[in-house]
């Protein structure tokens, strides 16, 4: 009986980790191709201006590290967030996207 418990409860464990490294691994190819695609835009002349980047926390509670690298705002396209990265995501489960305008 324990052994039948253990395993169902082994089971919906894995299944949950599945989903949240699908969720984190797809969201960070979003973004860091949005990313791409506008360094590579600049990097062509397409871009009427200047290419820049911002942080949007996602989410019903996003983090502090989230919350933080929001406020910082729209920065330079090739500049690190606060927390050090370039794009989202932060760690697992991150609902938060990249957002980027074109500074003229």
């Amino acid at each position: 009986m324990i052994t039948n418990q253990v395993e169902k409860y082994a089971k919906i464990l894995h299944k949950n980790r599945a989903m949240r490294i699908a969720r984190t691994e797809l969201s960070n190819g979003y973004n860091f191709g949005h990313l791409d695609s506008v360094r590579q835009a600049a990097l062509e002349g397409w871009l009427p201006g200047i290419p820049e980047k911002d942080w949007i926390a996602g989410g019903q509670d996003p983090c502090e590290e989230c919350l933080e690298n929001e406020a910082a705002g729209y920065i330079d396209l090739n500049a690190a967030f606060p927390s050090g990265v370039q794009a989202p995501t932060t760690h697992p489960n991150d609902q938060c996207s990249l957002g980027s305008r074109i500074r003229r």
